[in-house]
C-alpha cells in the first residue's frame, strides 16, 4: 500500500474500529453459532465458510502478516482460531467489504493484533444506521447471554 493509501486508511480506520468495537460487545461464546469450515483456496489463501453461506470470511497469509476480508462478531473467534492454527503471523489488515453486520462487526476478535482496518466513512455511517438498534437492545438487556 502506498503512502496515500495508508493515509486514507488511517483517516477512516480509527472511527471505523471504534464503531465496530462499540457495536460488537456481545461475546461470540454467549451465542450458539454453527461451526465454520476452513477451506484452502490457493497457497496462503483461506476461506472460513459458514454453513448458511452468510458470515463467511477470507484470510491471506503474506510475508508482512495476515490480511482478513470481512468478519462477523458471531464467528470472528473461529476465524481468529483458524489464523492462529495456520500461521504465527499477526493480523495486519482487516478489510470490510460493506457495512452489514455479518461482514463488518467482527473487529473485536482481532484487537490484540491491532490491525489496520480498511473501510470508508460511508460504511461507518451505514453500519451504525443498520446495527445501532440491535446494539442498543443488547446493551440495555438484562439477559445473561448479552453480558460482557
Amino acid at each position: 500500500m502506498n503512502s496515500t493509501g495508508r493515509t486514507i486508511a488511517r483517516t477512516v480506520a480509527g472511527p471505523l474500529v471504534l464503531a465496530t468495537l462499540a457495536l460488537s460487545t456481545i461475546p461470540a461464546t454467549a451465542q450458539t453459532v454453527p461451526q465454520m469450515v476452513q477451506r484452502k483456496l490457493a497457497d496462503n489463501v483461506y476461506m472460513m465458510e459458514h454453513p448458511t453461506g452468510s458470515r463467511n470470511s477470507t484470510f491471506i497469509v503474506t510475508d508482512e502478516g495476515v490480511f482478513v476480508w470481512d468478519a462477523d462478531i458471531r464467528t470472528g473467534d473461529q476465524v481468529m482460531a483458524a489464523i492462529r492454527r495456520t500461521t504465527d503471523k499477526k493480523v495486519k489488515y482487516l478489510a470490510i467489504s460493506h457495512p452489514s453486520g455479518d461482514h463488518a462487526t467482527g473487529a473485536w476478535h482481532f484487537r490484540e493484533d491491532k490491525p489496520l482496518v480498511i473501510g470508508t466513512r460511508k460504511q461507518l455511517r451505514d453500519m451504525y444506521m443498520q446495527e445501532a438498534v440491535e446494539f442498543n437492545e443488547r446493551r440495555d438487556s438484562n439477559e445473561p447471554r448479552f453480558s460482557v
